[in-house]
């Protein structure tokens, strides 16, 4: 593989997808009429998980790393859970690990055509499907110390990690704006300044129990922009939870908000057409962005004075990592125990 078809997989292939896309006439509908029936091209899901103390984030970790597989296997093994795959849809997957320490969960959207997850002892690990060959290795993985604060958990993954990078420094601010849920301040750990040099950025985020998750980032520096860059989008929509059941009025909104948005960035109204008001407006991007949009964040507004019966969802997301932030903005309200929409637009 030439050093150009490397670069090329560090990006996830974002290049060719903007190219497909910038050859499409936009176009722009009123979907008050049903729309034809669009292939969906990306393969995503909302993810619960449920994580106990993770075995490999704990205090008396020795700071000599494990040997790494220099060949690793580019799916989980069989024994491993994966979500299932069928083209063209998106899945809903309760996942939990078995454990006597007590539950702690969180949600997170993952783009399930250019990534794949997994659980490895106690992480939850996402990795891209395609990775470039002979360099090192993208992926982001998910674990959660229990009864440790933030800067107690800061300084020991800052520890651990300058065992295996050149430089660690601590990011005030680094990742602000990311997520409500997620500490401003973070990580930054690198082995130089070479295009293939390995870079690992450490985010952190309070469970509300006394606990932290811990997200740890590893790129090339060519992947910058690339990988990197929709790491951190997921990470925008990660958000802990206490493992009690929603109220049925919020679960209803997250399901009915989620399946609007696959189906606007699919093109295709016709599969949500029975949640959508008589009279909606819809108007997206007019074409099938599905296996282009990254999702950044979701932002759930609910009007407590209505009885929670009216919200605005704004899903924010991009469809190459430079471009600016859109947002797609969707107006609901709930009547007879079910969210329909009355609007659904695209917004700077």
């Amino acid at each position: 593989m030439s050093r150009q078809e490397r670069l090329f997989d560090a990006i996830g292939g974002v290049d060719e997808k903007l190219l497909e896309r910038c050859e499409k006439k936009r176009v722009r509908r009123n979907t008050q009429r049903v729309w034809a029936a669009a292939a969906l091209l990306a393969l995503a899901f909302l993810v619960w998980t449920a994580m106990p103390k993770s075995p490999a984030v704990t205090s008396d970790i020795p700071v000599t790393p494990p040997p790494v597989d220099e060949n690793p296997p580019m799916e989980p093994d069989s024994n491993e859970e994966i979500p299932p795959e069928a083209e063209g849809e998106y899945h809903f997957l309760q996942f939990q690990v078995e454990a006597e320490a007590p539950e702690v969960c969180f949600s997170i959207y993952i783009d399930k055509e250019s990534y794949y997850s997994y659980e490895q002892d106690g992480t939850y690990v996402i990795r891209p499907r395609l990775e470039p060959e002979n360099t090192p290795e993208c992926k982001m993985e998910i674990s959660h110390i229990a009864g440790t604060g933030l800067t107690e958990a800061m300084e020991m993954l800052r520890a651990q990690t300058a065992a295996l990078y050149d430089s660690v420094e601590i990011q005030e601010d680094g990742a602000a704006g990311l997520s409500a849920a997620i500490s401003p301040d973070m990580l930054y750990a690198s082995n130089g300044t070479d295009w293939d040099d390995a870079q690992r950025e450490i985010l952190f985020a309070e469970d509300g129990s006394g606990g932290v998750f811990v997200f740890e980032i590893s790129y090339f520096l060519e992947a910058t922009e690339g990988h990197r860059a929709w790491f951190m989008d997921m990470a925008g929509t990660f958000a802990p939870d206490s493992g009690e059941d929603l109220p049925g009025w919020m679960a209803e909104l997250k399901d009915t908000s989620q399946r609007l948005m696959e189906a606007a960035f699919a093109n295709d109204m016709e599969p949500v057409a029975d949640l959508l008001a008589p009279d909606a407006w819809v108007e997206a991007y007019g074409e099938d962005v599905g296996g282009i949009a990254s999702v950044g964040g979701f932002d759930y507004s609910i009007d407590v004075e209505t009885g929670y019966t009216s919200a605005v969802v704004s899903v924010k997301h991009r469809l190459s990592a430079e471009e600016m932030y859109s947002y797609l903005t969707m107006k609901l309200s709930r009547e007879d125990g079910r969210w329909k929409a009355e609007f659904i637009g695209l917004e700077k």
